[in-house]
């Protein structure tokens, strides 16, 4: 029996930043009062004197963490619907704990008017898309940001975000009642966002499921790949063992030209 060969992944079947669209951030009483409301925010943080840099749709601000130097790099991600979406936002950067236990926080603040989740599902520039605030870290303060940002987000409506992890399977979170806090694990070595590398990694799973099977078995696979059942990572740290292994996965699933893509 002749084994199939791997098939590389094609950006052209991957969406990662689709999974889930929320929808609630499309609806025409958020943008008409979005402008308005960035607005006051900016002005009220500028007045706060915090060191905060626009690039491009998003707000960033550098913590005073260094940069992690491990291979993989932990961030947490608040998911929190419409109606308390710039409250939040300011609180998390006007947020002392944040800015001290951080690496870096960014925002997403500024849509692209010319375009619409339907026709731009992938797309960077849509308040639509699900992963709207991130914070950088490394593993030690994890717990303490957490905690602030449980704080941040108080009673606010909460969305999914299918590429991430919950709080309780890292051992994160106890006491935490909000669902709006997620985390995972960027793997820096790859040049990638933890986002880009799980839908890489399951649409080539898919593609080449025949292949992979008569290797690992595809369940089997995922694990060594620190992909978890249910989305997000499995581990926020791997061993050596893992990651060396996951890069040469990699390589097979991107090839030798890919570039990095976030």
């Amino acid at each position: 029996m002749t084994m199939p060969s791997p098939s590389q992944a094609s950006t052209e079947f991957i969406h990662p930043y689709v999974s889930p669209v929320v929808w609630g951030f499309e609806q025409p009483g958020f943008h008409a009062s979005a402008s308005a409301a960035r607005e006051q925010m900016l002005a009220r943080l500028a007045a706060a004197e915090h060191p905060l840099d626009r690039v491009g749709p998003w707000l960033r601000r550098s913590g005073q963490q260094p940069e992690f130097s491990g291979p993989w790099r932990p961030k947490l991600y608040l998911c929190v619907g419409p109606a308390d979406y710039w409250r939040v936002v300011e609180r998390v950067h006007t947020c002392t704990t944040v800015a001290a236990h951080s690496i870096a926080l960014k925002t997403f603040v500024h849509a692209d008017p010319k375009l619409s989740i339907r026709d731009a599902a992938a797309d960077d520039h849509v308040f639509a898309r699900p992963d709207k605030i991130v914070v950088y870290t490394g593993l030690a303060p994890l717990e303490l940001l957490v905690d602030a940002l449980a704080a941040c987000v108080g009673e606010a409506q909460t969305h999914t975000l299918a590429h991430t992890a919950a709080l309780a399977r890292h051992g994160l979170g106890a006491g935490v009642a909000s669902e709006a806090i997620r985390v995972a694990a960027d793997p820096r070595f790859l040049s990638v966002s933890w986002r880009t590398y799980e839908a890489f990694a399951r649409t080539w799973l898919a593609i080449n499921a025949a292949v992979v099977d008569a290797e690992y078995g595809s369940d089997a696979w995922l694990a060594r790949m620190n992909i978890a059942p249910d989305g997000g990572p499995s581990c926020l740290d791997p061993d050596v063992a893992t990651t060396r292994f996951i890069g040469t996965q990699w390589r097979r699933i991107v090839g030798d030209d890919f570039d990095g893509i976030y």
